[in-house]
């Protein structure tokens, strides 16, 4: 009778011990909430709507050394309000989901890209909400004539050569997108005369993060020719900066 007794008070023990260790587990979790992603810069055009996700960002929680945590891959636009998580260190990354394909995105000339990572901690039984910024992976390039030269031509455009698989042709602000190096770039305009004239190669050196607009100006020089008179504005968070053709740039 004593030993069943005792065998009785040992099960309650060990189901008290289990009990326990159930609670303390379960107060060992807490919740992640992502209120808002930023993306890109929004001195041109950035999608960003306070408070809220964008529909084509895929968001990834990692943990604190970057390796993946399955189950915790979320497709563009399938982001839960809450995540619950175990208490430590996480980091969350997000990216658009045409990272894989922009290229081919617009006929050819690309699309942005968006990219980024935060760390992020959990703490037990808390809700942690976090916003974050994904910036542009790659960058953009378009172009402008000066005032006034629509009167002498009746056809513009300049073609941006990447490399012998990727040439792309664009009309007047047009966007075309890359990650390389840098490109080369020609103008090509049809006078009211119906004759075509197609510039150098002026070379472009880009930075990620920014999109380039080539601004055209054309003048007769003296001997004859055209003179081609390019200024190169750079869109960067806000800031404008301005630099000149440094090559002969004149179209024969």
């Amino acid at each position: 009778m004593k030993k069943l007794i005792l065998i009785s008070a040992m099960a309650v023990l060990t189901l008290c011990s289990c009990t326990k260790e159930a609670e303390i587990a379960e107060l060992r979790e807490g919740w992640l909430g992502i209120s808002s992603v930023k993306t890109g810069s929004s001195s041109f055009g950035s999608s960003f709507t306070k408070g809220s996700v964008p529909d084509d960002m895929v968001v990834n929680i990692l943990r604190a050394d970057g390796t993946p945590i399955e189950g915790q891959s979320y497709a563009a636009g399938q982001l839960p309000s809450k995540i619950r998580l175990a208490v430590g260190d996480y980091k969350v990354e997000t990216y658009s989901a045409n990272r894989s394909n922009w290229r081919s995105g617009q006929d050819g000339k690309g699309a942005p890209i968006y990219y980024g990572i935060k760390d992020v901690s959990v703490e037990a039984e808390k809700y942690n909400e976090i916003s974050l910024k994904a910036g542009l992976e790659n960058w953009g390039v378009r172009f402008k004539l000066a005032d006034g030269l629509n009167k002498w031509f009746t056809q513009a455009g300049i073609t941006v050569i990447e490399n012998d698989n990727r040439s792309v042709t664009l009309q007047e602000e047009e966007s075309v997108w890359f990650d390389a190096v840098s490109v080369g770039i020609k103008l090509t305009v049809t006078n009211t005369d119906g004759h075509s004239y197609t510039s150098e190669s002026y070379e472009l050196n880009g930075t990620k993060g920014h999109r380039y607009t080539i601004n055209y100006n054309i003048s007769p020089d003296n001997d004859g020719t055209i003179k081609l008179d390019i200024t190169l504005d750079d869109q960067w968070d806000y800031t404008q900066n301005s630099g000149r053709c440094s090559t002969g740039c004149v179209i024969r």
